[in-house]
């Protein structure tokens, strides 16, 4: 039986995501409030799970990006484990219903 190890990482949110959380919190604000609540909470455990789990979610072709889907929003979170730094780089938090263009 294989068992993943587990990995504790520190995330790093790049100047590249801002204005896409910048997005996240406007669409939960303005346009879905009534998810706003559960979107932040999926959001947050999304990141404690990617923090012990960096490896979990597969490489996207021909990049050196991984996708995580955000459980129950139309958002992905985008990033790249420098293994150097010991971190993970959230490069985008990407909503799925744009084209896809990272």
């Amino acid at each position: 039986m294989y068992f993943l190890k587990k990995v504790k990482m520190k995330i790093l949110f790049l100047k590249s995501s801002a204005i896409d959380f910048i997005w996240f919190r406007d669409y939960y604000d303005n346009i879905f409030f009534q998810g706003k609540n559960k979107a932040k909470a999926q959001f947050y455990s999304s990141i404690s799970i990617l923090k012990d789990n960096p490896y979990l979610w597969q490489q996207i072709e021909d990049s050196k990006y991984r996708k995580m889907i955000i459980y129950k929003t139309p958002f992905s979170i985008i990033y790249h484990i420098n293994k150097e730094e010991n971190t993970i780089e959230v490069f985008r938090i990407w909503d799925n219903r744009r084209k896809q263009n990272y």
